[in-house]
This record gives C-alpha cells, sequence and structure tokens, in this order.
C-alpha cells in the first residue's frame, strides 16, 4: 500500500498540473473548463496539506472554504477560496446557471480563478517548506 507521503506528493503533483491546464485552456478560450481545473487544483493542493497536517487521508468534500479555515488559512486564502467555492458545480452543468457554463464563464472570470488558485497552491506550497 502507498505512503501517506507518496500519496501527498501525488496529490500535490496532479493539482500543479490542474493549474497549468487551467492556464493553457484561458489561452485556448475554454474558460468554464479553465475555472473547474483552477477549483481542482485548489481543492488538491488544500487536500495535500490537510492529509500532512493531520496525517490521513482527506475528507471527501469538494468545500475549499472547509479545507482552507480547518488548515487556519489566512483571510486572503480563505477569500481566494470562496470565490472558487461554486465552481465544482457551476462549470459543469448546463443547468446550474442562467446558460451553459461555456457561455456564462469570461475570459475575466477565468483569469481570476486562475490567479486564486496560483495564490492558493502558492499558501500550500509554503506550508510544505
Amino acid at each position: 500500500m502507498e505512503s501517506l507521503h507518496d500519496q501527498i506528493g501525488r496529490w500535490l503533483r496532479q493539482a500543479e498540473h490542474d493549474l497549468e491546464t487551467a492556464r493553457k485552456l484561458v489561452d485556448f478560450g475554454a474558460f468554464d473548463h479553465a475555472a473547474f481545473l483552477a477549483q481542482q487544483a485548489a481543492e488538491k493542493s488544500l487536500k495535500a496539506l490537510w492529509m500532512s497536517k493531520q496525517k490521513r487521508i482527506s475528507p471527501r468534500t469538494h468545500d475549499l472554504v472547509r479545507l482552507a479555515m480547518e488548515l487556519a488559512a489566512p483571510p486572503e486564502i480563505i477569500e481566494a477560496a470562496r470565490m472558487m467555492a461554486g465552481d465544482y458545480m457551476a462549470t459543469r452543468y448546463p443547468d446550474v446557471g442562467d446558460d451553459i457554463p461555456a457561455k456564462t464563464y469570461t475570459a475575466e472570470d477565468a483569469d481570476r480563478r486562475v490567479a486564486a488558485a496560483a495564490q492558493v497552491c502558492g499558501w500550500v506550497k509554503d506550508g510544505f517548506s
């Protein structure tokens, strides 16, 4: 069985990949998908830090604010998490908003979420230092 340390490394590597892919999707114009992967990068990095601190597998949640608060994140990280909190659903389902996600997410929306995810991931990385 894989050690917790190895699992944490896998979560962090996937978070880095998700963030990099989100950046590329902004350039490609797939703003809804960029926002989704930005949310995923933040979630995976927060879960990695949570596992490191709690010494056990992370809870099965997509609640970025909860994870950030349980990690005693500073207010700016909690706010970044809050901004992305609804994107887990809103980026994927056509019946969540007024139109399909491909039409509702803009370049500005995606840029803001990628920046927020980068902020969260950077804070998490500093937490491992």
